[in-house]
């Protein structure tokens, strides 16, 4: 008993995560009320202590260093995916967005960058543009809503001509194909919205 107390301290003194340091606490409070510990907690112990061997904070160090500037704007990419639709990923990617010396580990940023649907969100933002600034073009028919806000709904805006007047100002926001976003100005408008690339048509002549 005293030596898995004195694990457990040693570890409450390390950098832990807010659900280990949570564990943490609730298996030492558990030891002082007198009680066992079970097998799987004893495993999940070792576990977190195997996170802050010296061969795995080498690591984490490595991995720190590797993390450039080309890592965080994936990251970020990704990061504002997950944050805007708010189902998976979203803590993670909150602490990518909010703080710029936040860095997560090798492991976090594999799964939230290496996934289908992020592959497919960079895929959209890095490939080339099908239409550039000062095309001009037509609004489909498929067209429904502001493809960044979805506030405004723009069914009255199908079949319309406009004029592109910014290209990837805005970040992706869909998985689906053409989903690069596009500030563009209707004819005779003042208003101009933002409407994903499979939306948009070449104007005939």
């Amino acid at each position: 008993m005293k030596n898995i107390k004195a694990r457990l301290k040693s570890l409450m003194e390390k950098q832990l995560t807010d659900w280990d340091s949570g564990f943490i606490e609730s298996v030492s409070n558990q030891i002082d009320r007198g009680y066992k510990l079970s097998e799987k907690q004893m495993n999940l112990i070792s576990k977190i202590e195997n996170k802050h061997s010296p061969e795995a904070l080498r690591k984490r160090d490595e991995w720190v260093m590797q993390y450039n500037e080309e890592k965080r704007k994936i990251a970020t990419i990704c990061a504002t995916y997950y944050d805007h639709h708010g189902d998976w990923w979203l803590s993670l990617s909150r602490n990518i967005l909010d703080n710029k010396s936040f860095v997560p580990t090798e492991k976090q940023y594999n799964k939230l960058t290496n996934n289908k649907y992020s592959k497919k969100i960079l895929k959209a933002t890095f490939e080339e543009p099908k239409f550039q600034v000062g095309d001009l073009i037509t609004i489909r028919k498929s067209l429904s809503a502001d493809a960044y806000t979805h506030r405004w709904k723009l069914s009255d805006l199908r079949e319309q001509s406009a004029v592109v007047i910014s290209v990837g100002d805005k970040p992706v926001l869909s998985p689906a194909k053409g989903a690069k976003v596009y500030k563009v100005l209707p004819f005779g408008s003042t208003k101009a919205y933002h409407i994903e690339e499979r939306n948009l048509k070449k104007m005939k002549k």
